[in-house]
């Protein structure tokens, strides 16, 4: 079943060549940061939903994790995107 809280999910996805895109716009992990620590701030109980390329390896998908918990982002949730 769909998550009704979607909606209030800020989406961060990663392809499978490691770009990075918040809300759609591909982003630097930099920028990543800065703007997820402005919105933890704001929003101290928000959600962000982490989509990663299926090919994507262990590591990868948890170094952008640590990115989200170290911006202040304590409530992630995980999907995987599957290859065309």
């Amino acid at each position: 079943a769909a998550d009704p809280n979607i909606k209030e999910s800020t989406q961060v996805a990663v392809t499978r060549e490691g770009r990075i895109f918040l809300e759609g716009k591909e982003v630097t992990k930099e920028y990543l940061i800065r703007d997820l620590e402005r919105s933890a701030k704001l929003r101290p109980n928000m959600r962000v939903t982490l989509s990663a390329d299926e090919t994507l390896s262990y590591g990868s998908v948890s170094t952008i994790m640590g990115l989200l918990r170290k911006s202040g982002v304590t409530r992630i949730a995980l999907s995987v995107n599957k290859g065309a």
